[in-house]
């Protein structure tokens, strides 16, 4: 880790300060570009330095941070955006050069600053620069660990606790995609997305996160959160994973749970696939809202997270609505009113919703089944057609036509700790559904059991080029055993 000095937080105002201070609030309460806060502190941007005080100061409480207001390996540096979760800050300069911060505490309780200038490989021993994407329509930092949030459920209600994971989101200049980075990830330009909710048909307009969770919003005040990471997609090496594993009712704190965070690898596995997007309630018969939204953390668990929104009441006052994070449409907003200008515009939430076509792909090719030791002649052969296939860790649908029937599986991306390229081989995994699994058709039930071991889940190769998509089966290539290719050509 490129560890840069260490300094106390705590430094006095100098007299320059006080035409900055009038340009900051007095508590920050929703987190914009140039305004962030943690449960302990407050930051903002006043001409190009980071000011900061404590969230129970008062307005007169603000300071440059550090007493020069810049990362400590910078001294012309301008800031221009910043963003703070947990126990980390990160902040972006006019070169879009990214700088984060790891607060932490001395023996006798002051506040420190650690600062980092690059990302890259566990403990960033081969660290290098980050660089933000130049064109974006926003972007947050978050950290889920031991102290704050503590633990995640997977979609199985298995608890997992954790140790610490970093995660910095982009979301994309037309809205669709979110790109993210983590500091333990080989170096990388943000080359790790996943898809927006509807599949990436639905542009966002604004993003917020914070413990591994992601808030958005469209122009006409659609909102969606997901709790979503490197590791709770199912790239980390050192974590088991599996698609088909219930419930083992584990305990969320104490020796067990402390133990199998540690050797995860022996004694934790992890349900695919991980959460999706959940639609939250809308505010359109409350009153009038901005795009500036918020999520903090504020205790342990999935959902230990509140959702605020800028606007005003039919009242005219201005403040925020808030309300917990829950898959529950029912749960209501409650409106606080703070009086503080509104720092976005009014949104028009009547106005129409203007869809992109989802992303994916759809391709119609051939399946051949060949079985163990008849040479290379397919022994079966049928029509087949993937549905939205992308590698934005969406799963496509793989239908095949056998003998008369219709045999939908489900085709998942496993990700690695290298993004998606142009042209790539990565492992897969062919989820049977029900229905697929209790067909009374005869030849649906064999090729299940002889090609897929009547297996929920199997592992599959899948390579994507220019000019065709393969799926393969029997990936350790075992001779003993019946394999399948299908391939479906890119026009």
């Amino acid at each position: 880790m490129n560890v840069l000095a260490t300094f106390f937080l705590f430094v006095s105002a100098s007299s320059s300060a006080a035409g900055p201070v009038r340009e900051l609030p007095a508590q920050v309460t929703l987190k914009s570009p140039i305004r962030s806060f943690t449960s302990q502190f407050e930051f903002g941007v006043v001409e190009g330095r980071i000011w900061f005080k404590p969230v129970t100061a008062p307005v007169e409480g603000w300071s440059l941070l550090g007493g020069t207001g810049l990362p400590d390996s910078e001294s012309d540096a301008s800031i221009r955006e910043l963003s703070a979760d947990g126990d980390t800050l990160v902040v972006v300069n006019e070169q879009n050069r990214v700088y984060d911060a790891e607060l932490t505490h001395d023996k006798s309780g002051a506040l420190k600053l650690h600062w980092s200038n690059a990302w890259g490989w566990p403990f960033r021993l081969a660290a290098r620069k980050l660089v933000m994407p130049a064109v974006r329509r926003g972007w947050a930092n978050s950290i889920l660990n031991s102290e704050h949030g503590t633990y995640y459920s997977d979609p199985a209600g298995n608890p997992h606790l954790i140790l610490g994971i970093s995660t910095l989101y982009v979301l994309s200049a037309d809205g669709r995609s979110i790109r993210f980075d983590d500091p333990w990830l080989p170096p990388n330009n943000f080359d790790f997305h996943i898809a927006g909710p509807e599949r990436g048909a639905l542009p966002l307009t604004s993003i917020s996160a914070s413990g591994s969770t992601l808030f958005v919003m469209d122009q006409t005040g659609r909102m969606f959160t997901r709790l979503v990471d490197f590791d709770t997609l199912g790239g980390n090496p050192g974590i088991p994973y599996s698609y088909t594993v219930g419930n083992k009712h584990y305990k969320t704190e104490g020796f067990w749970p402390s133990l199998r965070t540690r050797v995860p690898f022996l004694l934790d596995v992890r349900r695919l696939p991980g959460d999706g997007w959940h639609e939250q309630p809308r505010i359109t018969e409350l009153g009038a809202i901005t795009k500036n939204i918020t999520i903090l953390q504020n205790g342990k668990g999935n959902d230990a997270r509140e959702l605020r929104v800028e606007g005003q009441d039919a009242r005219g006052n201005t403040g925020y609505y808030s309300k917990r994070i829950s898959r529950d449409a029912k749960t209501t907003w409650t409106f606080v009113a703070t009086q503080d200008p509104l720092l976005g515009e009014l949104l028009d939430t009547r106005q129409a919703v203007k869809k992109a076509p989802a992303l994916g792909e759809d391709h119609s090719g051939e399946a051949q089944f060949f079985e163990a030791g008849q040479g290379s002649l397919p022994a079966h052969a049928f029509a087949a057609q993937l549905t939205g296939f992308n590698t934005y860790f969406e799963p496509a649908t793989l239908s095949l036509w056998v003998k008369g029937e219709r045999l939908e599986l489900i085709l998942y991306l496993n990700t690695g700790i290298f993004p998606f390229g142009d042209n790539d081989q990565v492992g897969g995994t062919l989820v049977v559904p029900a229905a697929a699994h209790d067909s009374h058709n005869p030849w649906v039930q064999e090729l299940l059991q002889d090609y897929l071991l009547h297996r929920r889940a199997y592992a599959v190769k899948v390579s994507y080029g220019k000019s065709e998509i393969r799926i393969e089966g029997n990936v350790l290539r075992n001779p003993s055993k019946n394999s399948f290719v299908i391939r479906l050509p890119r026009k």
